[in-house]
């Protein structure tokens, strides 16, 4: 699998002020990637469907509706970054979003498959992760 997405979210991630840690470069045995209906890639891993089969986009705007702006959020799971970017959206300029992954398999599948680096770079971000 091409890991260009890898090394440029990577380096994103170091320079955000998240504590940095090493990560896996390749994706481990237990996730599946399969692409949606609507082309986006979502995962398997272990089994459990990471984001909706059909459009994990959607999805995420759905879940970020219930938010108020200017909301402080903190989640436990990065996933893909789908939720990511549609809380980053909704929150506005006043909030803040911690997220939490303590799986680094998943994190290097989401930095393996999708462009984070907006996320990571919006001063509004914050990740924690690592076993």
């Amino acid at each position: 699998m091409d890991n260009h997405f890898f090394e440029r979210n990577f380096k994103s991630l170091k320079t955000s002020g998240s504590p940095s840690q090493d990560l896996p470069e390749i994706l481990s045995e237990k996730i599946s990637v399969i692409a949606t209906s609507s082309g986006q890639p979502t995962l398997r891993f272990e089994n459990i469907l990471l984001h909706s089969s059909y459009d994990p986009e959607k999805e995420a705007h759905r879940f970020a509706e219930k938010l108020q702006v200017g909301a402080r959020v903190c989640l436990y799971g990065f996933g893909l970054g789908y939720h990511l970017d549609a809380i980053l959206d909704k929150i506005g300029p006043d909030g803040y979003l911690l997220a939490i992954e303590l799986n680094p398999e998943l994190l290097t599948a989401a930095l393996t498959l999708r462009d984070q680096t907006r996320i990571f770079e919006d001063h509004r971000f914050h990740l924690i992760y690592g076993p």
